[in-house]
């Protein structure tokens, strides 16, 4: 969000004196836009069904060949870890300036004047984390318990079409679903098996910065 003013006068102080004046205020605000109030929501998901794996780097872009010991379904994916990023972010800049003219005659003339800036940020950034399923995928099926419908399968080769991406079949088969809708069910069935939420980051930045400036100018 962003808000901006502005004034601008001008004055004739006296025949050969002027006097113009310029104003500024402008504040700007960043915030969370997740369902959930963060700024991102990460969840990792995975299967422990692979049996080998080999990759194939000649071709433009890496093919990959997977033998896995049965069909990848929802029963076999479960979560690993969930993490949370909130940022949040507020901007204030005034400023004014002051220009004087005075004409001294036969085409000389001084000018002079001055300029304030004050400017001020404040940035704050929190990151958790928390253990779901753990990394070893200790719970298979867990999202599909927990978040019927959650997840949804798509072929995950097909996304590269301009590209020659191999015949392997089991490597068609992928699940994605929306990370907030599933922390925000599998974040507290985890925290009441006793596995809490943890801070991993806790930044206040702030800056505040006043410029002065001066300047003259001689015409003759």
């Amino acid at each position: 969000r962003i808000q901006d003013y502005g004034l601008n006068g001008k004055w004739q102080i006296a025949d050969n004196f002027s006097l113009n004046l310029d104003g500024h205020y402008s504040k700007a605000a960043s915030r969370p836009n997740n369902p959930n109030g963060n700024s991102s929501t990460l969840v990792g998901i995975g299967a422990n069904v692979v049996s080998s794996h080999s990759v194939d780097y000649s071709g433009k872009i890496p093919v990959q060949d997977i033998t896995l010991n049965g069909p990848l379904t929802l029963a076999q994916v479960g979560s690993q870890i969930g993490r949370t990023y909130a940022s949040s972010q507020d901007q204030r800049v005034k400023e004014i300036r002051a220009d004087f003219g005075w004409e001294l005659g036969g085409g000389s003339r001084v000018d002079f004047g001055g300029n304030l800036r004050n400017t001020s940020m404040r940035q704050t950034r929190v990151a958790t984390q928390q253990t779901l399923g753990d990394w070893g995928i200790t719970s298979p099926g867990d999202v599909e318990r927990l978040a019927p419908g959650a997840l949804q399968a798509f072929c995950l080769i097909w996304k590269f079409q301009k590209f020659d991406r191999g015949s392997d079949p089991e490597s068609q088969t992928a699940y994605r679903g929306d990370a907030a809708n599933v922390y925000s069910i599998l974040s507290p069935f985890y925290a009441g098996a006793g596995k809490a939420i943890g801070t991993t980051t806790n930044e206040d930045n702030r800056v505040r910065e006043k410029i002065w400036s001066a300047y003259a100018q001689v015409t003759w």
